[in-house]
């Protein structure tokens, strides 16, 4: 049993609550977004559109609108953050036949294959969101880790004649960690509406 959505919400003034496994939407452009990375994707649905193709994390999710600048500002404004205590990877089809593209079997990482560039495997986003007369324009920041693995060596040793180098061919993988900023904006015209989003990604 795979559910892919499952979460609990509770609404308060003008914010909203919710926590458990959530499948979230951000960007200002309708697909690729290059911030819309808080889920991983299942390739085995990965020709589908939108969120069809995202799997669910388990997560904190907190929005709020105010209107506290407005007079200021001209604008409304919403906040929005997402909490996320584990690392959440993409799904690849492992060794199956049903499937042209996938790892072949043996080669998918393992706890003792894969590590992680950091101790703590939480990711966390932030959006701010204000809207005008003319459309919307964001802010965001973004800290995880990269949702496919990446070969970063093969284990190396010295046989016991100390004769020279074997290469053991099983792989070692990471997963980068990731800072991503990004501007986006949705901008309505008379005839037409542009948006874009751009992105700053600093990974280690």
């Amino acid at each position: 049993l795979d559910i892919r959505e499952l979460y609990m919400s509770y609404y308060f003034n003008n914010s909203e609550i919710r926590i458990g496994k959530q499948v979230h939407s951000w960007g200002s452009v309708d697909e690729n977004s290059p911030i819309d990375n808080l889920n991983g994707y299942d390739y085995y649905y990965l020709l589908l559109g939108g969120s069809e193709k995202k799997l669910g994390a388990y997560s904190l999710a907190y929005d709020v609108e105010t209107d506290y600048f407005y007079d200021l500002l001209g604008a409304t404004h919403k906040i929005s953050f997402v909490y996320s205590p584990m690392h959440n990877t993409n799904r690849i089809p492992v060794n199956d036949p049903d499937y042209p593209i996938g790892l072949p079997s043996g080669s998918s990482p393992t706890e003792e294959t894969t590590i992680l560039n950091d101790n703590n495997p939480a990711e966390y986003a932030l959006n701010i969101k204000s809207s005008f007369n003319f459309g919307d324009i964001s802010l965001s920041y973004l800290g995880l880790y990269d949702r496919l693995f990446n070969l970063s060596g093969l284990t190396i040793y010295t046989d016991e004649s100390f004769l020279g180098t074997v290469v053991e061919p099983v792989p070692r993988y990471s997963y980068r960690y990731t800072d991503v900023y990004a501007l986006g904006a949705m901008l309505l015209f008379d005839d037409f509406t542009f948006s874009f989003d751009y992105a700053l990604f600093e990974s280690n």
